[in-house]
């Protein structure tokens, strides 16, 4: 696989505006509620890999009666009539009923739809540069969304996230596996999986913070869903093929989970597309309530329980 394939990669971002009818209370990460809203409303189960979610209103926990609420979805390969179906499903779903007297209280219940728009193609800022080779780069690395990805092996053992370990080569490896995974999506893409040498990089520098995301699947059963966020400063040599896979990340989102919302990153230095943003900005902003970037992360948890 080369530069030229991943120009065949194709997706479509929509940002849809909702509008709540009623008071509404999600947890601080709003992924696996939005999971839940698209797989019930496109009746699709699982939501499926060529979906990813970004949930732009992240952090905000409480909404009142007629607050709007804003997040992206992005469909890979081809578009065809999905932006149409979205919109034309979400207003059926509105208000049906739903099995369970508790379903009236869930996120997502009653709600109008306010716009779903299809935001412009991404232009790519280093597309027409010359591939001359690795080039040393240093870059910061912004999770605007949990990741989820390694868990701190010890003794053989896996245990939870650690905020103080981050394998930027894994990230890449994964990364460069998801792309691959996606442009299958394309009937011209027809080239085998082999896994290329990874670029030399170097962590320089993070502050992370877990993101613990309380769940219950279809038996009832508690669950959770751990991830980081924050920034990493780190240093890598990279060649244009990677610098694209890299750049392709921040639309098709890292790690595990990605169709609950997870893995949404940016490239500080590359990303000169609008930030999408919550309709009610944040005081202050998931990132910023960590320490500076030279310090190192501690093991800070956001842990918020939705209220009755």
């Amino acid at each position: 696989m080369d530069t030229r394939d991943l120009n065949i990669l194709q997706f479509s971002r929509i940002l849809v505006q909702l509008q709540f009818h009623q008071k509404t209370c999600f947890h601080f990460f709003h992924g696996p509620a939005l999971n839940g809203l698209l797989c019930h409303a496109l009746e699709r189960h699982p939501l499926g890999k060529d979906i990813a979610l970004y949930p732009v209103e992240t952090g905000h926990t409480a909404y009142k009666r007629n607050d709007c609420y804003n997040f992206v979805i992005t469909r890979f390969g081809p578009s065809g009539d999905f932006h149409t179906v979205l919109k034309d499903r979400l207003n059926a779903y509105t208000g049906k009923k739903q099995g369970t007297p508790e379903a009236e209280h869930r996120p997502f219940h009653h709600y109008d739809v306010i716009k779903v728009e299809t935001l412009p193609y991404p232009g790519c800022p280093f597309e027409q540069e010359a591939d001359d080779g690795k080039k040393e780069e240093t870059l910061i690395l912004q999770l605007l969304t949990p990741l989820r990805m390694s868990k701190k092996i010890h003794e053989g053992k896996i245990k939870s996230f650690d905020t103080s370990y981050f394998d930027m080569k894994q990230f890449i490896k994964l990364l460069y596996r998801r792309i691959f995974d996606l442009l299958k999506y394309n009937p011209s893409f027809t080239i085998d999986f082999t896994q290329p040498a990874l670029p030399e990089c170097e962590i320089l520098s993070k502050s992370l913070l877990m993101v613990d995301d309380p769940s219950r699947n279809k038996t009832k059963r508690d669950m959770s869903f751990s991830g980081i966020m924050g920034k990493v400063l780190f240093r890598i040599r990279l060649d244009k093929f990677f610098k694209k896979i890299l750049w392709l990340g921040q639309f098709v989102q890292a790690g595990n989970n990605t169709s609950f919302g997870f893995g949404k990153y940016r490239i500080c230095e590359w990303d000169d597309t609008p930030v999408i943003q919550p309709v009610r900005p944040l005081p202050v902003p998931p990132d910023q309530q960590l320490p500076p970037l030279h310090h190192r992360s501690g093991s800070l948890c956001a842990y918020n329980r939705r209220k009755p």
